[in-house]
């Protein structure tokens, strides 16, 4: 597949080049929740051929933006490098900025709660308030996701995490949505909670979405 270039000595224009194709950002949104192999991918990009997710994956490995690892004995998977993982503050400026775009779930759209994890997350790393440390396991229908929170930095990743949770959370995804956007608090929200019910409280009052 021949790739386009702006053809200007601009980084912006260079990064573009890069990383401004259709899709491509979006892979970035998948690998920055943990590595994931080709059939997750396809999975996470609805809609994306194969043929184009293997172009845009051969290209990003060409850049050392993303790399093949080990995540089991004899599982290969793609996973961002460090150069790669730049892109993730990028990422969550586009998340924040375009938050005002966002339209109620429907059937004309794909919603996920992942997605809207790192949104939640996106505004928690821009939030004055502190979220409180520890590890917070989210289990939404049929996604599961957890989110670290160390010394005002967070990480969110695809699964279950490595080691039993501070708190862990289960509800449907219109629950989850609803406490996404304030719409309900965790007393009012029909889920299974284990764990430090006041530590995931004192989470939730960060790790949302801003008060429209």
């Amino acid at each position: 597949m021949n790739t386009r270039s702006y053809r200007q000595n601009c980084s912006l224009a260079r990064a573009l080049d890069l990383v401004g194709e259709r899709w491509t950002l979006l892979i970035i949104r998948e690998l920055a929740r943990g590595p994931k192999r080709f059939t997750d991918l396809e999975s996470g990009l609805p809609g994306i051929g194969a043929n184009l997710l293997a172009a845009r994956l051969k290209r990003l490995a060409a850049a050392a933006i993303i790399e093949r690892v080990q995540t089991a004995p004899g599982t290969s998977a793609y996973g961002l490098t460090q150069h790669g993982e730049g892109l993730t503050a990028t990422v969550q400026d586009l998340i924040v900025w375009g938050t005002d775009l966002l339209e109620p779930p429907s059937h004309d759209a794909e919603t996920r709660a992942a997605w809207a994890a790192m949104n939640m997350q996106a505004w928690m790393n821009r939030s004055p308030d502190v979220a409180p440390d520890g590890t917070y396991a989210f289990a939404v229908a049929d996604e599961a996701f957890w989110l670290r929170v160390a010394d005002g930095r967070s990480q969110l990743r695809d699964g279950v995490p490595p080691y039993p949770p501070d708190a862990a959370l289960m509800l449907d995804r219109e629950a989850f949505l609803s406490l996404a956007t304030g719409q309900r608090d965790l007393g009012h929200t029909e889920a299974e909670i284990h764990g430090d019910r006041r530590r995931l409280e004192k989470l939730l009052e960060t790790f949302r979405l801003p008060a429209s």
